[in-house]
């Protein structure tokens, strides 16, 4: 897998670690070991990444149940990464549903505090 190069991040990211499926070509694939995530993606440990340009929906659950709450949009996959065992793909969310961002503007928020206490 080839190894990205230079930072062209426009947001800051936050540790994040929760469960993501992703649609994609008629297909969900479900993961559970995310890294991070901003309000411009999510970097997404795995062994098998998907292509990048590949694109799809995405689905974050914040909260499972009826009332559960969940951050929902498009995603592009950006890049892949393979440094030294730590694999994965580096997703941009191409759109996000507006209530969807907020929950995800919370989710930073919330986290960049824990942090940084």
């Amino acid at each position: 897998m080839p190894e990205k190069t230079g930072n062209k991040r426009k947001f800051s990211r936050v540790n994040f670690i929760i469960d993501l499926d992703l649609a994609t070509g008629g297909s969900t694939l479900h993961y559970d070991r995310t890294h991070d995530i901003s309000m411009g993606g999510i970097f997404v440990k795995t062994d098998e990444a998907l292509k990048v340009g590949t694109e799809g929906a995405f689905t974050i659950v914040l909260s499972p149940g009826e009332d559960g709450v969940s951050i929902k949009g498009k995603f592009r996959v950006a890049s892949i990464f393979d440094k030294g065992g730590a694999k994965g793909m580096g997703l941009n969310f191409t759109e996000i549903e507006p209530n969807s961002s907020v929950e995800l503007y919370r989710v930073i928020k919330f986290n960049s505090h824990m942090q940084d206490a």
